[in-house]
């Protein structure tokens, strides 16, 4: 008996060293536009829950990065015009591109998961589109801390998942609101976990256009978006503690052994 408790006591001893991880919420934080990468000054529209308001420009003469280029009506995105559109599925030219950052100090790095999210009210993907004709695309990319890299292909359509470079990512039509899309990438650990040492920020750039059909010009309404990242973390059992449930457990053990000696 004593040797069987001495087998016990040393496994628990020995296995109170070990570290055993459970997964735990880390945070969220919400994407502001921003200029630029490696910018953290605010540009655009936004409310209090960090909606951003934009217009996707129709004429070329408007087109630029959001909230920053200068036109004789205001910044680029942040006011209605006229035109037919400019850029739609076009590799080269945008009407729109839309820089967003995410504060990784409202995070915990590295994470064990991270999933970046979109809503975007009103874009205008196929075929989901109003009024007939009027159509608008989407590409999204990330900085990876020396290039932009891509996390879709151009989106033409509100159930296009062929566009969707990142793998688990997703495209949907809000079962209650037709007119509300949600885009999600649930596999953006590694690209966080792999920024910069002393990267304060992950940056992705939206890239949007449109095109009105009948050729005429039409005016433009204001769309909004709002985007965050999500992350866990895998936070360590505290030693004393993993240390007491074995110690728990080889009671049992004893105890079991015990009952079938008394028995016998």
């Amino acid at each position: 008996m004593r040797s069987r408790l001495f087998t016990v006591a040393s496994v628990a001893m020995l296995t109170a060293g070990a570290v055993v991880a459970t997964p735990a919420y880390a945070g969220s934080v919400t994407g502001v536009a921003v200029g630029n990468v490696g910018s953290s000054t605010q540009v655009g529209i936004a409310d209090a829950q960090g909606v951003i308001d934009y217009f996707i420009p129709l004429s070329q003469a408007n087109s630029g990065v959001y909230g920053v280029t200068p036109t004789s009506s205001g910044p680029v995105g942040t006011f209605s015009d006229t035109g037919s559109g400019y850029g739609y599925n076009d590799a080269t030219n945008d009407a729109l591109q839309m820089y967003l950052r995410y504060d990784l100090s409202q995070l915990s790095v590295p994470a064990a998961t991270a999933t970046l999210s979109f809503r975007f009210d009103d874009l205008d993907l196929a075929p989901n589109n109003d009024p007939t004709g009027f159509f608008e695309d989407l590409q999204v990319h990330y900085f990876d801390g020396t290039s932009v890299q891509a996390l879709t292909n151009t989106i033409l359509d509100s159930g296009d998942s062929a566009a969707l470079v990142d793998a688990g990512a997703t495209i949907t039509v809000d079962a209650n609101d037709s007119n509300r899309i949600h885009l999600v990438f649930p596999g953006l650990a590694s690209v966080i976990n792999g920024l910069p040492t002393g990267a304060d920020a992950l940056y992705i750039r939206l890239d949007l256009s449109s095109k009105y059909e009948p050729g005429n010009n039409v005016r433009n309404t204001s769309e909004r978006l709002l985007s965050s990242v999500l992350t866990t973390t895998m936070v360590p059992l505290p030693s004393a503690a993993w240390m007491g449930l074995v110690i728990m457990g080889g009671m049992g053990v004893v105890g079991k052994i015990r009952r079938k000696r008394i028995a016998a």
